[in-house]
């Protein structure tokens, strides 16, 4: 694990309320590995049993599902270093994901085993108590209250996706994920038209029109992969 890891593992949401020492400390429990994926390499696949969770170190990720008929879903797109997935599924105890994890890009993730982040089970001995697993209990908790910080934001993220998805035209879906995605300014960053149009749950060529559309229309200007808002008021109108 090179240096740079350690900080960007330290500034992730889990944790982030650890010192160094404590994170080193779970990090040599012999239960991590940093591994380099190449691009359209997979992290996990459906049937791969969800024992693990990843935190990016480097790349991006793009979590994603397909339905019987070959469409392509896409659940979320892991692109900043610090960032966790999976873990959802490693709590919920289930024998398969039923997603797949794909590198958009030349990616490097740290995995850890499931068994690192439980709460200990005490014990009592004699008068002493000790505790399995993680011994540093301090520690243990911690963590515990990150992941449930982290479940609360997907929920609220689940909930903000499901209201996009709402919408009953694309424009309108389009409006909800740029005001969704606008942080500060005019100018959006945005997932290429082919994984925005799985996102949204319509084909590519229709969402090409809408945007170009859009464009048309003054509401938005193409700015290389970023769209810029040229009219809030009018793109707000069609949230």
């Amino acid at each position: 694990m090179e240096e740079n890891d350690l900080q960007i593992i330290r500034q992730s949401p889990l944790f982030r309320s650890l010192d160094e020492e404590q994170v080193r400390n779970v990090l040599q429990e012999g239960f991590s590995t940093v591994r380099a994926f190449g691009r359209g390499e997979r992290v996990f696949s459906e049937s791969d049993r969800p024992d693990k969770i990843r935190i990016l170190l480097s790349g991006e990720v793009t979590v994603a599902k397909d339905t019987p008929g070959g469409k392509r879903s896409v659940l979320a797109v892991i692109d900043r270093p610090g960032d966790m997935f999976g873990e959802i599924y490693a709590f919920r105890n289930l024998d398969s994901y039923g997603m797949y994890a794909e590198c958009t890009e030349s990616s490097r993730i740290l995995s850890l085993d499931i068994c690192v982040l439980q709460i200990p089970v005490r014990e009592e001995v004699g008068r002493k108590q000790e505790f399995r697993d993680m011994r540093d209990m301090e520690t243990a908790l911690k963590i515990s209250s990150s992941l449930l910080q982290i479940f609360a934001e997907k929920a609220f993220q689940m909930n903000r996706r499901l209201r996009i998805l709402g919408g009953t035209s694309i424009r309108e879906k389009v409006a909800r994920y740029l005001l969704d995605r606008q942080k500060s300014g005019n100018r959006v960053a945005v997932m290429s038209r082919e994984d925005l149009a799985d996102y949204l749950n319509v084909t590519r060529p229709s969402l090409s029109r809408e945007i170009s559309a859009m464009i048309h229309d003054g509401i938005l200007a193409a700015c290389g992969h970023d769209l810029v808002i040229l009219d809030q008021k009018a793109l707000e109108e069609y949230a």
